[in-house]
């Protein structure tokens, strides 16, 4: 989590990034992100997440301990990926089960997983199930981790965001300000000019 919490406080970080129409993916675009960093968790959320979660929740307490609920590169108000407080679990994991394409044949960690993040504007969600983290594709997916804890999804994010950004289905989409383009991030830079 130490990197995580490093790559987070990175001063300027930003996104090269191609228009989505590229074949060539050009890295046209620089992008200036931000995050948003909730405050931490009082005792009441700690003690939920522990009594909630099972394997996996000594990692979950001890980052929400410090953030209940994060925005991350976000440009404006639009984040790419977020994870939620822990007030608004329930009702995530509400709105996961309405999107399934057929609940009938959901995955296990699906029914018996806790929602816990999303890739922005995807309707896709992220579980902690028996300790590992999932994404849960509305519309299909497999019951393959994205990674075996926690801290191991925390280590992706922070090891190459824009690589794990495509690897949950390429959702990610920023402006340029001046015309309808859609850029896809393809490179990270931790101080962007």
């Amino acid at each position: 989590m130490k990197d995580f919490l490093k790559h987070i406080a990175d001063a300027s970080p930003g996104f090269r990034c191609y228009d989505c129409n590229d074949p060539q993916e050009s890295m046209k675009l620089d992008v200036k992100i931000t995050h948003k960093l909730g405050a931490p968790a009082g005792s009441k959320e700690l003690n939920k997440i522990s009594k909630t979660i099972g394997d996996g929740a000594t990692q979950l307490v001890e980052f929400y301990d410090k953030h209940n609920g994060i925005q991350l590169y976000c440009q404006g108000d639009a984040p790419a990926l977020e994870f939620f407080p822990v007030g608004q679990w329930r009702v995530k994991q509400n709105e996961m089960e309405q999107m399934l394409f057929e609940p009938d044949l959901a995955f296990e960690f699906q029914k018996k997983g806790t929602v816990f993040g999303e890739v922005s504007n995807s309707g896709n969600h992220l579980v902690l199930y028996q300790g590992k983290v999932y994404y849960s594709n509305y519309d299909g997916g497999d019951a393959t981790p994205v990674a075996d804890s926690f801290f191991a999804f925390l280590t992706r994010i922070c090891s190459n965001p824009a690589q794990l950004l495509h690897d949950l289905n390429c959702y990610t989409r920023y402006k340029d300000g001046k015309t309808n383009a859609q850029w896809i991030p393809k490179e990270y830079v931790s101080e962007m000019n």
